[in-house]
């Protein structure tokens, strides 16, 4: 799957939303999967790297203030 624009995936207690995606599906992709499978399989693995990136930042910036280095 080709990812052209990221949207948003909503993950509720109901079923999964995904909305304002663009994408194409490519040859290697698996032709059982549905497009939100695909798009899931993507955007889970990124949002956890985001979100860890996230994390180590705001725990590098309260470090850095705590030492007296920060803002």
């Amino acid at each position: 799957m080709k990812i052209n624009k990221f949207g948003t995936v909503i993950l509720t207690e109901g079923p999964v939303r995904v909305e304002g995606w663009n994408y194409s599906r490519e040859p290697e992709d698996p032709v059982d999967a549905t497009d939100e499978q695909l798009l899931l399989e993507f955007a889970i693995p990124w949002a956890q790297e985001r979100l860890r990136k996230a994390t180590n930042g705001a725990v590098l910036d309260v470090m850095q203030r705590r030492i007296g280095l920060g803002k």
